[in-house]
């Protein structure tokens, strides 16, 4: 598969590549991944700090600012953009605020016909993700996120979630699981904060339900 990767707010994509790379080890190099940077410079998050060097690579960014429905639009153009030049993809990887961008999309391309058949994504890999935006009040000029309505989940494709249980917006994450499809997705709570699991029994329950995730996906087609 061929993984669209969106870092969090106040990383890069090299702080990514580092937090997902036992992941990445594990399914395999027969997988690609693209990583791609936010356009907007903002001060680094919290406890990355480890992550970054000097130069440009100690620049952090994020895609859009969060109570912004015009930032939050304009992010969701380019990110289309994006993945119409230089698609396709069967996966996107998400963590914290590169997932809430991913899913947003995936929800507002979702309410044609034709991406309902033709899903911009096979599958998604949600890390400690936040809650997406609603589409209508987006063009409305209002970032508000969305409600979920368990009846009529808005992501239908198959869906694995990385959350926290010690991270501060795990609500945001479990918002987020309740806008995918009870039957295709997955949910793995590890017992640390806002990050990937580190610790070897972590990552080998984030890895099998990844994979798991990507069965889904594969059997889908």
């Amino acid at each position: 598969m061929r993984f669209l990767c969106l870092h969090g707010m106040g990383t890069n994509e090299r702080v990514m590549k580092m937090q997902i790379a036992s992941l990445c080890h594990a399914l395999g190099d027969h997988h690609e991944y693209d990583f791609v940077e936010g356009s907007i410079p903002c001060s680094p998050t919290p406890g990355i700090a480890q992550f970054l060097t000097v130069g440009e690579e100690a620049e952090t960014f994020c895609f859009y600012e969060p109570n912004s429905a015009k930032s939050i639009l304009t992010a969701l153009a380019d990110l289309a953009w994006y993945i119409a030049s230089e698609g396709p993809y069967q996966g996107v990887i998400g963590f914290s605020q590169g997932a809430a961008l991913a899913a947003t999309l995936m929800i507002k391309q979702g309410r044609n016909h034709y991406s309902t058949v033709h899903p911009l994504f096979q599958c998604a890999i949600f890390l400690c993700a936040g809650a997406p935006y609603d589409p209508v009040a987006l063009d409305q000029g209002k970032a508000v996120l969305l409600e979920a309505k368990p009846d009529a989940p808005s992501i239908r494709v198959a869906t694995a979630h990385v959350v926290g249980e010690k991270d501060d917006a795990l609500a945001a994450s479990l918002a987020l699981v309740e806008q995918c499809d009870p039957r295709n997705h997955r949910v793995y709570m590890h017992a640390g904060g806002h990050d990937v699991p580190r610790e070897v029994q972590g990552v080998r329950r984030m890895i099998s339900v990844v994979e798991e995730v990507l069965h889904l996906a594969s059997h889908a087609q």
